[in-house]
């Protein structure tokens, strides 16, 4: 397996990422994906990190997707914010997401951020126990209404 930076070769791959993303859970916001005037969805890499994951084969088997480093004005310090994570389902269980997310904060670290903040469903249990052993803490709840 090897980590490299999207390419725009990657595009069908990462929009059919989105689309099962967006199709499996409550946890990836639409607000991520942008629409165009003819009804199609497509996202922006530009000013965000996008790494995929692919075999030996160069067949993409996963992605992480993020911004760059944050520095806002009301914050003591600089960060990101992790967007997705995916990874085709025959491939979960090897590690994939866990070195995608290691690439994307090596990226982020070297370029001065100092944590990443990301926002999980609670009812995705792999996901969360991920995150977890990964060593990302809860320090935020948030709560929604359906009207």
């Amino acid at each position: 397996m090897r980590i490299r930076l999207a390419e725009e070769t990657d595009r069908p791959f990462l929009h059919a990422a989105f689309q099962a993303l967006l199709q499996s859970h409550e946890a990836f916001d639409q607000f991520y994906v942008r629409q165009q005037p003819d009804g199609t969805e497509t996202f922006s890499i530009t000013d965000n990190v996008c790494l995929v994951a692919e075999t030996a084969a160069g067949e993409p088997i996963g992605m992480v997707f993020g911004t760059g480093v944050i520095n806002p004005k009301d914050r003591a310090w600089p960060y990101a914010l992790m967007k997705a994570l995916w990874v085709e389902p025959a491939s979960r269980g090897q590690g994939i997401g866990t070195a995608l997310v290691a690439a994307y904060e090596s990226r982020l670290k070297a370029a001065g951020a100092v944590s990443v903040d990301l926002h999980v469903d609670v009812r995705n249990a792999d996901v969360v126990a991920l995150y977890e052993r990964l060593g990302y803490e809860t320090y935020q709840v948030r709560k929604k209404k359906l009207l």
